[in-house]
């Protein structure tokens, strides 16, 4: 019985560290778009 809670709680804790991974990864390629546009705009 240990062993199942063990690796439900493993997966769980896996699932949730790759979905904040994935949120981190996907604001970090908003903010990357977000200062090329702005430096073009300084730029013209």
């Amino acid at each position: 019985m240990w062993n199942i809670i063990t690796h439900l709680f493993s997966f769980t804790a896996g699932m949730t560290g790759g979905v904040i991974l994935m949120c981190l990864l996907q604001i970090g390629k908003q903010e990357d778009e977000l200062m090329e546009r702005l430096e073009g705009r300084d730029e013209e």
